[in-house]
């Protein structure tokens, strides 16, 4: 009876987690279309790179996400050195 209730209990907690994660970036980009996180609207950290716009990060909870972005941009795309493949760093807002 032990081993019923742990691998109900397993399966529970593995349902669940995987339910959290996101699939891809459009997931994520749906998620933030119609709920911000704080009171500045919600930035992706974004590098257009050889194969296309890639989602890195997402900035939110922060007094001012767009200027946290912009700061990383500013950061990443003043030395390349930074990255070990070649492209481009952008903020892209998420909602309102």
């Amino acid at each position: 009876m032990l081993k019923i209730i742990f691998a109900s209990f397993a399966g529970f907690i593995v349902g669940v987690t995987v339910s959290v994660f996101a699939a891809d970036a459009s997931d994520v980009q749906t998620f933030f279309a119609s709920n911000k996180v704080g009171n500045s609207p919600d930035f992706a950290f974004v590098k257009d790179g050889v194969a296309g716009p890639d989602h890195l990060i997402t900035i939110h909870g922060y007094g001012n996400d767009g200027a946290v972005c912009r700061t990383l941009v500013e950061e990443y795309n003043s030395d390349e050195s930074s990255s070990v493949i070649p492209g481009e760093y952008k903020c892209v807002q998420l909602n309102e």
